[in-house]
């Protein structure tokens, strides 16, 4: 039974992994983003983007001039090591700038407790208009 429909995807299963392997070569000898693309639209016939490519490359951790971070098919790559050792800049920016917003969350509360000292009124917008009227009228009375 031949027919006209495509075999079913996972939803969340990109179209590029089927080529995840020619990629992650590529991306070894240095072929930037638009030229992957490019030829994936000239010998396979699949149009993406390269911000498509960039995003699958980013989100698997396959790296220019190197191998891919991890494993490759469940098998573990011949530099997986080392691609470990130098993770992906995405990855580490995005610990970086999480790391950072912990600190400064940190700071904000230690600048921001409020301590309390029951030997002085508590001032208000309300009782400052009184306290002021009390001591205009204090004054006048000298």
């Amino acid at each position: 039974m031949n027919s006209g429909f495509e075999p079913h995807r996972r939803p969340n299963e990109s179209k590029l992994e089927a080529f995840r392997r020619e990629i992650t070569e590529m991306r070894s000898v240095n072929w930037p983003y638009r030229r992957i693309s490019q030829w994936l639209l000239d010998e396979k016939k699949v149009k993406v983007s390269y911000v498509a490519v960039r995003n699958f490359c980013e989100t698997r951790g396959i790296v220019k001039g190197g191998a891919e971070i991890g494993d490759v098919d469940g098998q573990r790559s011949s530099s997986g090591l080392i691609a470990e050792q130098a993770d992906s800049g995405g990855r580490r920016r995005q610990l970086e700038r999480r790391k950072a917003a912990q600190q400064r969350t940190a700071r904000k509360n230690v600048e921001k407790k409020f301590t309390f000292d029951d030997s002085r009124p508590l001032r208000t917008r309300k009782n400052r208009q009184t306290l002021g009227e009390t001591a205009r009228r204090i004054g006048d009375q000298d």
